[in-house]
């Protein structure tokens, strides 16, 4: 039988011969290494480099690690692997792996592999299904539990083994390294005590701990040039190239983004160079910086949320295909999606818009059918306004969604609703207005479009601002629709306070509900939870004030504070402040009114007391209930004139009593006798009996 080895072989060739066996030319023959083919590949034989190794079977070796190839699994994007992939998960035992090496792998459902690990070597995966997996290790044991129904777990879970109890903190745990270059010691992750008790311990003995949630947008200190909306960076991180000063800044991808400065939100209009960028207000009109505002040298911050990957389109339906998942377009400033190389913006210029009845929009080559919807995003110099006087909302989520009638190729009007009558268009400013196509959320793996914009696969792009949020911690109680978390906030500010920070409720799905917060300390028993002395309370749909209560609970606090109603700005408060030695401490009304009463009130007859040291009355005011109509009044005098304590009320004429106790009598400055003078005349009083009487006067 010939062999057939080749003929100028090197040291380290192999070579399977037709007789079943595999050679290896050590430099001068070959060498039989036993049988190659799968029907006695048992009998050769591996043997693992290093003193102590053993000799075993190529089957038992490559028995070590399944993957998903073993089962057919082809991971090209296109071939269904579900089959396969769930073949390989059901041929391993709890707590064994399944590889996946790099490729695109298509589910059309769920594959349940509980309890099992799935090692990713740059697989990715499309058709909008999970793998149902604990993505787990640990040091001592296992952390078992299966799929959460409605929260698909992606991306690793670190099991962090056995419990720490008391001192025992950097047991049973993870260790974080790279604390340092030189020394990366790190931090323990672990248990402490309980399971769902996750601590963070630092791995240096005496050092106290310190949790940093970082804003990574990019940020600095800058000011402004007056007269123009020019920033010019101070200090801080540079910003991105390529610069443009064009006007559409296409070649820079901050343009027509958020930027944050000086207590306000601008959009991005160019970006000249690393230390200089152009804004334009949200609404698209031009800055005029101040000179004040061009004296003060202020934080400035870019940051947003933000998407990309790519999609398929087929009709109004962009399917998910790989990249950030789709989110709710609940941003509050300027969600934006885009699909590269499709027009989703129209920016019609003021020559392009014929104020009529009904409007003309003029957008050459627009692609719009009637019964797309638009969302209006930004006005010029003035704002949308219809033919009912109604100006139209704009770079917000809520913003006014419009329907295309009566396109042309090049013209089209908008309708309230699909089919409707067009709209009159009584003011659309003087520079043009923006459009761009309505999107709707389905689920993380599809967007609904307002207009179809040509079946195929494009790259994508989602971004906008969320609550003006820089950073945020979040703390939930329930995911979803029902969605409600406390959230520990850094704002990039868009009013009078400029940036600042909130402890807040939230809530992220349609049918959340924002909770109290309440802050306290105290004695644990106490189940009543009387220790949390600050309730924060939000509105509500039977109560329009957010209310401040401290002291207790709902309902056992001393103290409450109620905030303005909805669409109402306070103008005037109060103020409490202390005071040095021999001073005395104030409660006081400010505000922007010139004038700003103090009101006391009290519930039903209850008295206005004024007390000492909580044991002895000063002085005591009662009201006559609720038909109390006429009361006391006093006011001070400048000098030379009387002090005036006077009846006031809604009577036309009111009584003055003055009422002493028992026998007592009124006492009234100094008596002065006198026998030479004669009267002449009299003031007319009453007694305590309310008899009238004549009190002399004397000329």
């Amino acid at each position: 039988m010939a062999l057939n080895f080749p003929a100028s072989p090197s040291t380290g060739s192999v070579h399977n011969a037709s007789n079943g066996l595999q050679y290896h030319f050590d430099g001068v023959k070959w060498v039989s290494q036993g049988a190659y083919n799968t029907s006695t590949i048992n009998t050769l034989n591996f043997t693992q480099q290093g003193t102590g190794a053993v000799s075993r079977s190529v089957q038992n070796k490559l028995e070590e690690v399944v993957s998903v190839k073993d089962f057919g699994a082809v991971g090209d994007g296109t071939t269904d692997d579900t089959a396969a992939i769930q073949a390989a998960f059901n041929s391993i035992s709890n707590y064994s792996s399944v590889f996946f090496p790099t490729g695109t792998y298509l589910l059309s459902a769920n594959v349940t592999a509980t309890n099992k690990k799935a090692i990713l070597n740059g697989a990715t995966f499309t058709g909008g299904f999970d793998i149902q997996t604990d993505f787990i290790e640990s040091f001592e044991q296992w952390i078992n539990g299966d799929d959460v129904t409605g929260v698909n777990k992606k991306g690793s879970i670190v099991g962090v083994g056995t419990p720490a109890i008391g001192t025992e903190y950097n047991k049973g745990g993870l260790l974080v390294g790279a604390g340092h270059s030189t020394n990366n010691t790190g931090a323990f992750i672990s248990c402490d005590g309980a399971t769902n008790w996750l601590s963070v311990v630092p791995n240096k003995p005496n050092n106290p701990q310190e949790l940093i949630v970082y804003n990574s947008g990019l940020s600095g200190y800058a000011n402004a040039a007056s007269g123009g909306g020019v920033i010019n960076k101070v200090s801080g991180e540079s910003f991105p190239a390529p610069y443009t000063s064009d006007s559409d800044g296409s070649t820079n991808k901050l343009i027509g983004d958020q930027f944050y400065f000086l207590r306000k939100v601008f959009k991005i209009k160019a970006v000249n160079s690393a230390s200089q960028i152009v804004v334009e207000e949200e609404d698209k009109s031009a800055v005029s910086f101040s000179t004040d505002d061009a004296g003060e040298t202020e934080a400035y911050t870019y940051s947003l949320t933000s998407g990309t990957g790519t999609a398929t389109v087929t009709g109004t339906s962009v399917k998910y295909v790989s990249g950030d998942p789709f989110v709710p377009t609940f941003f509050n400033r300027s969600f934006k999606f885009s699909l590269t190389g499709k027009v989703t913006e129209f920016n019609i210029t003021q020559a392009n818009i014929t104020e009529a009845n009904p409007a003309v929009f003029t957008f050459n080559g627009h692609g719009l059918q009637n019964g797309d919807t638009l969302k209006y995003t930004a006005n010029g110099t003035q704002p949308l306004v219809t033919s009912a006087g109604t100006t139209v909302d704009s770079f917000v989520s809520n913003a006014t969604v419009f329907h295309v009638v009566n396109k042309t190729d090049n013209t089209f009007q908008l309708a309230a609703s699909s089919g409707g009558t067009g709209l009159q268009v009584t003011n659309d400013g003087s520079d043009g207005q923006i459009f761009s196509i309505n999107v709707t959320f389905v689920n993380a793996s599809e967007y609904t479009l307002g207009s179809a914009v040509g079946n195929g696969t494009y790259n994508f792009e989602w971004k906008g601002n969320i609550n003006d949020q820089l950073s945020t911690l979040r703390v939930q109680a329930i995911a979803g629709d029902n969605e409600e978390n406390v959230n520990l906030i850094a704002y990039g500010g868009n009013n009078f306070l400029g940036r600042y920070y909130s402890l807040e409720t939230g809530l992220a799905g349609t049918n959340g509900k924002f909770r109290p917060i309440y802050i306290g300390s105290g004695d644990y028993s106490n189940n009543a939870g009387y220790a949390h002395h600050i309730g924060c309370l939000p509105r509500t749909a039977t109560s329009t004030k957010p209310v401040l209560q401290l002291g207790g609970v709902q309902g056992r606090h001393s103290l409450t504070v109620f905030g303005p109603t909805d669409g109402t700005l306070y103008a005037n408060r109060f103020e409490l402040e202390g005071a040095a030695a021999t001073f005395s401490p104030a409660i006081r009304t400010k505000g922007t009114d010139a004038n700003v009463s103090f009101a006391i009130d009290t519930k039903g007859n209850g008295s206005v007391n004024f007390t000492q040291d909580f044991a002895r009355t000063l002085f005591r005011v009662f009201g006559d209930a609720s038909v109390s109509v006429n009361f006391l009044s006093t006011i001070a005098r400048r000098t030379g004139q009387p002090v005036e304590i006077f009846a006031d009320g809604s009577d036309a004429n009111i009584d003055f009593k003055l009422q002493p106790k028992g026998t007592g009598v009124m006492q009234f400055g100094t008596h002065t006798s006198s026998s030479d003078a004669a009267v002449s005349g009299y003031i007319t009083i009453k007694d305590a009996a309310g008899n009238t009487r004549k009190l002399a006067v004397i000329s």
